[in-house]
């Protein structure tokens, strides 16, 4: 008796009959019969006929001769142990013990630690050892570097000032160590954030499965709610506001359907988790998510992604949030939080008309940094390996950029400022309003400071004074290979 299960493998076995057995193409097999089938059910369940239902499947599935084609052509059977061996799915690879990436416009390589190549350049070890970016080129942390302030060869220095070898100030701040950036200084804001979100991995959820391209959505009553936790590998994940709704409402738009690749969750002591299905080894799956947050939710967030963008649209006002991740950029468009802390290893992070009541805390150690229209109560920015670019920021704080340039254009400053560039020059503008006390030192390049100031020291590479009368904010900046200009 033929039974749909019994017509999928039927017809794969004839597809495969052609080609030569091994563990890889047997693993193709089982995760082809497991989403046939599991279409192939969903539709006869509608009402359609057994054959109609799995010919319905195999045609949704596309171009089988081509899939097959396309794994056996990788097959390569009689390896020897020198042999290079090559692991590959939809834009991830194994490499000789290398994980490669190939997601999202851009490449990487042990999730950039190791290499990243996108469209804000190309870093080789984090950008220690390479970084070639709209800057210029750095090798090995500075040693030698061609930016637009000059080429650095070691000690030696060739600038618009002429030829001269690097010499050790003597002198430091009398405020602070302008030269140190403590990267831990703010942990204590985010102490006990962690502390709310359960560890134990989420239950099963009852979910519906529609037909593409949406794939599963689930609601949830935010009443019930105090913090979300969200975790997705390798999807776009899209955080919107949902102003007509008291439901949090989460999203997956998929490229194929299976029951096993849709994301699970449980809601327990006010904890709403979150997390991705099972992702095939080897068949293509394209995955976009969406979360929706209303209005009026205040709770907390944790967002976690492997790989793939993060995109989050004027979600409303959010209490603490932290933002993880591997592989990926990160685009905040509007938005009000209390805390933001983002750690991101490899992809660029913009914010555009963003407001934290309190701390705004980056991470960025491999990609630029963009604010535009930016009002925090403290910035605490470190990119390792690119620059920071804002305009239209209110705040203070420390920002620090390892391998990269420094251009901040303030309209109000709150506190005091430091500003530390260790090879990139730094550039700083403030409304004319805006009144401080300025120590403006760089190591290797000269110091152009702010007009009208009234000035303790005037030196070419050191600078020190005030702007206005009886200003009580400090403003540091401290470069170690480059330029600085305040104005």
């Amino acid at each position: 008796m033929d039974t749909i299960d019994n017509m999928v493998n039927d017809r794969l076995t004839d597809y495969f009959a052609d080609y030569p057995a091994s563990a890889e193409m047997t693993e193709l097999r089982e995760e082809l019969t497991a989403d046939l089938s599991e279409a192939a059910h969903e539709r006869h369940e509608k009402g359609a006929t057994m054959l109609d239902a799995v010919n319905d499947a195999f045609d949704r599935l596309g171009d089988l001769d081509d899939l097959v084609d396309e794994i056996s052509n990788g097959e390569q059977p009689e390896f020897s142990a020198d042999d290079e061996q090559t692991h590959q799915h939809e834009g991830h690879y194994e490499q000789q013990g290398h994980h490669i990436d190939i997601n999202d416009g851009q490449v990487t390589v042990d999730g950039g630690s190791t290499f990243t190549a996108n469209s804000d350049g190309v870093f080789i070890h984090d950008g220690k050892t390479l970084r070639i970016d709209n800057h210029g080129v750095d090798i090995n942390n500075g040693t030698v570097s061609f930016t637009e302030d000059g080429v650095r060869l070691g000690k030696l220095v060739i600038d618009e000032n002429g030829i001269r070898t690097e010499e050790k100030p003597n002198r430091t701040s009398a405020r602070t160590d302008k030269w140190h950036h403590d990267e831990h200084q703010n942990d204590e804001t985010f102490a006990d954030f962690d502390k709310g979100f359960h560890a134990a991995d989420a239950a099963d959820t009852e979910i519906h499965v529609e037909s593409l391209p949406l794939a599963n959505e689930m609601a949830y009553d935010a009443k019930d709610i105090e913090r979300i936790d969200f975790t997705y590998d390798d999807a776009n994940i899209r955080v919107l506001a949902n102003p007509n709704s008291d439901q949090i409402i989460f999203r997956e738009y998929m490229s194929r359907t299976n029951a096993s690749y849709l994301g699970t969750s449980t809601v327990s002591d006010g904890t709403l988790t979150i997390r991705n299905g099972r992702h095939p080894h080897l068949l293509p799956l394209r995955i976009r998510t969406q979360l929706l947050i209303p209005t009026s939710f205040t709770g907390d967030l944790r967002l976690t992604s492997h790989s793939g963008s993060v995109r989050m649209t004027n979600f409303g006002t959010l209490g603490q949030v932290r933002v993880n991740l591997h592989s990926g950029s990160l685009q905040i468009n509007g938005g009000h939080v209390l805390d933001l802390d983002v750690d991101s290893h490899s992809g660029s992070v913009k914010f555009n008309q963003f407001i934290a009541d309190g701390l705004l805390r980056l991470r960025v150690h491999s990609g630029i940094v963009r604010l535009n229209t930016v009002s925090v109560k403290e910035f605490d920015i470190q990119a390792k390996s690119g620059s920071i670019r804002g305009d239209q920021l209110t705040g203070s704080g420390s920002i620090n950029a390892s391998s990269g340039t420094v251009n901040l254009a303030f309209s109000a400053l709150t506190g005091n400022l430091d500003t530390l560039a260790h090879s990139g020059t730094i550039k700083l503008a403030f409304a004319p309003d805006v009144f401080y006390n300025f120590d403006l030192e760089a190591k290797s390049g000269k110091v152009s400071g702010p007009a009208g100031a009234i000035y303790d020291h005037d030196q070419m590479s050191f600078k020190d004074g005030a702007v206005g009368e009886d200003p009580h904010i400090y403003v540091t900046a401290a470069a170690d290979s480059g330029t600085i200009t305040v104005r």
